[in-house]
């Protein structure tokens, strides 16, 4: 089975992929509330510290 993290970086993944522009997504403005106001990441390297330390 795969996880939710292993679809993202492979969305991720899809979105930079090397030696061609990355393709962007739009930024949400607004957060709610019963996420703890939590973001969703928009580059590789961020995506990185979350699998590193999933309590993020």
């Amino acid at each position: 089975m795969v996880s939710a993290v292993e679809l993202w970086k492979r969305a991720m993944d899809l979105r930079y992929k090397e030696g061609e522009p990355p393709i962007s997504k739009p930024h949400s403005p607004q957060t709610i509330e019963a996420y703890e106001h939590a973001r969703e990441v928009y580059d590789p390297e961020s995506l990185a510290e979350i699998v590193a330390d999933p309590r993020e």
